[in-house]
């Protein structure tokens, strides 16, 4: 009994630092966007205000979004094969530097809060005809 009070405890210590450090990032503006990295569903509902593309059939679905400063965008993957996000800077937005997500596996979501008005492009570094923007507006 006492093992599965020490290992529950353990698991809800290790949960409170992840919830925690995810929260400092996402406070932190670090220029136009701020890469949350690699999120969970149970991450997710930590967010007032989010939105979710999925990758699916070769595909964002939806293509394109428009959000407010402040707006975490989640990709999910849902494609057997692997994607990842990589945005790039325009003389439409203020990024300086291309901003890439990891190859995502099924089932895994990556996440950005986009701080900064623009329209930010993105595509899939493997497969470059997948194309999506994210539409940031006051």
């Amino acid at each position: 009994m006492a093992r599965r009070v020490f290992i529950v405890l353990t698991m809800l210590l290790v949960v409170t630092a992840a919830l925690s450090a995810l929260a400092i990032a996402a406070d932190e503006e670090k220029g136009p966007v701020t890469v949350l990295g690699l999120v969970d569903a149970r991450q997710l509902r930590q967010f007032s205000n989010y939105v979710e593309i999925e990758i699916r059939n070769w595909a964002y679905n939806p293509d394109q979004v428009e959000v407010k400063p402040g707006t975490v965008v989640v990709w999910l993957q849902s494609d057997t094969e692997p994607h990842n996000v990589r945005l790039y800077p325009s003389e439409n937005n203020p990024l300086e530097n291309s901003v890439a997500g990891p190859l995502l596996r099924r089932g895994q979501r990556w996440a950005v809060v986009f701080n900064e008005p623009g329209v930010y492009e993105y595509l899939c570094d493997p497969h470059d005809f997948m194309y999506g923007v994210v539409r940031v507006v006051q």
